[in-house]
């Protein structure tokens, strides 16, 4: 299932310590600019190849 999360949705479900995989699509240059802490960089270019280390029964939020 998909859905869109807003930036506030998102920053409450950390606060509350919701388990959270925070999976960053974006190029090194923007993550380097504007990274979240606990995130991981898997460029959505690479995103394919990446798929297969995703665990699939964790919730997963992509930043783009």
């Amino acid at each position: 299932m998909g859905y869109t999360i807003t930036p506030t949705e998102l920053k409450s479900r950390l606060d509350r310590g919701d388990q959270l995989v925070l999976l960053d699509v974006r190029e090194q240059w923007e993550f380097d600019l504007a990274k979240l802490k606990g995130s991981t960089l898997v460029p959505l270019a690479t995103l394919p190849q990446a798929l297969n280390n995703l665990k699939r029964d964790e919730e997963i939020i992509a930043i783009c």
